[in-house]
């Protein structure tokens, strides 16, 4: 099984993550959920470069802590299963919304209506998804 790569860093009140394809160890996981659940997060955006292989477990604590703090979460991914596991948060209750990579722009602009503000998301977004793809040893224009 493939190890993902996951990358993510708290820009204001936003948790901004990116993901390659594989599996994320339980290890990095559980840390992500407890940045969720301490941050001063008020809006998520997380973004995967494949499929990235989320267990039932990881995917419902995600869930809780997006949903105890009533954070709006946007996903960018061109990946069909990544967006099936979309689907399932907005079941679970998360208030969820997932864009193509060709809509980022699309995206952060209905994050913030500060133009600034969505040109930081963006450009953070992407300097992740190269931080993650050059870990991951892909090509740099990976979906």
């Amino acid at each position: 099984m493939k190890r993902a790569v996951m990358k993510w860093e708290i820009v204001g009140d936003v948790l901004i993550v990116v993901t390659t394809e594989g599996a994320v160890p339980d290890a990095i996981w559980n840390q992500f959920v407890r940045d969720i659940q301490t941050g001063p997060i008020r809006k998520f955006l997380g973004a995967s470069t494949g499929a990235t292989e989320v267990s039932s477990t990881q995917r419902k604590s995600t869930s809780e802590a997006l949903s105890a703090k009533k954070i709006p979460t946007f996903v960018v991914t061109d990946d069909r299963l990544v967006r099936g596991v979309v689907t399932a948060a907005a079941w679970l209750g998360v208030d969820i919304k997932s864009f193509s990579w060709a809509e980022l722009d699309k995206c952060v602009k209905q994050m913030t209506a500060d133009p600034k503000q969505a040109t930081l998301l963006s450009s953070t977004l992407i300097a992740l998804k190269l931080a993650c793809l050059a870990a991951a040893g892909e090509p740099r224009n990976s979906g």
